[in-house]
């Protein structure tokens, strides 16, 4: 009948997941194969690993083609919950190694003033909080290829919960130093699309550029 068939689907469906996370997630690194083209998806149920992740997926440079740069929209900024002192290391390598990254923190929040200042520590360009911009999801523009995050509803309010209550990373260590982190549902869709990838760099980088002359006014 056709629960049956939906309960076949999903299981299926799991099934094929898993093997492509098995494929392309090792070890919590990201692994792009050398022929890549089309999509990739991957699960996340770890802020820590999501971002450690992303970041050495940006610092590898295997999606980057010749361009020393990339440009993301977040809508809170993106820091480890558990996070250990090499990861300041990991975020300088990330952006020594593309050395005209900017961001776009779409929401005001203490932390994520705090994230902006640090990004900013280590030459990364960044709009001023809050700026806008018409998309919902969390997006990173590199070479040829598009990352996409999606965080389900009740992730979105884990992060907006502690954004709100940190003012520094120090309550980030309060909080999750001896403790187990949340678990979140994050969804990482990388594509490679060069036409798409052309266009939202386009966008992005006017938004950022329009924000930043408002800023000097």
């Amino acid at each position: 009948n056709e629960y049956l068939l939906n309960i076949e689907w999903i299981q299926k469906s799991k099934k094929t997941m898993e093997r492509v996370e098995q494929k392309y997630l090792q070890n919590n690194k990201i692994v792009i194969p050398e022929d890549f083209s089309g999509s990739i998806q991957i699960e996340f149920d770890s802020m820590t690993d999501l971002c450690v992740s992303a970041a050495e997926l940006l610092l590898s440079r295997k999606l980057a083609t010749d361009r020393i740069d990339f440009i993301c929209t977040l809508e809170y900024g993106w820091w480890p919950f558990k996070f250990k002192f090499e990861h300041f290391h990991l975020l300088h390598m990330m952006v020594k190694a593309n050395p005209a990254c900017k961001n776009i923190i779409r929401k005001k929040t203490p932390f994520g003033e705090w994230v902006r200042k640090e990004y900013n520590k280590i030459g990364a360009v960044s709009a001023p909080l809050g700026t806008k911009v018409n998309f919902e999801n969390d997006l990173f523009v590199q070479g040829d290829s598009i990352i996409q995050i999606n965080f389900d509803k009740d992730t979105k309010a884990i992060i907006e919960s502690y954004y709100k209550k940190w003012n520094s990373l120090e309550g980030a260590f309060i909080d999750f130093a001896l403790e187990d982190e949340p678990k979140i549902q994050a969804t990482i869709l990388i594509t490679k699309n060069p036409v798409m990838a052309e266009y939202w760099r386009k966008h992005l980088t006017k938004v950022l550029e329009e924000s930043l002359k408002g800023a000097k006014k």
